[in-house]
């Protein structure tokens, strides 16, 4: 059970991090 909550975490880590990056190219085509 506890490696099956890990993996979800680092799943639900990695959706975060490409909204992220998403948001930050959107503010990047903003700025330029």
């Amino acid at each position: 059970m506890n490696g099956h909550s890990e993996s979800v975490h680092i799943e639900t880590t990695e959706q975060i991090n490409i909204d992220i990056v998403k948001d930050s190219l959107k503010e990047a085509k903003g700025i330029s």
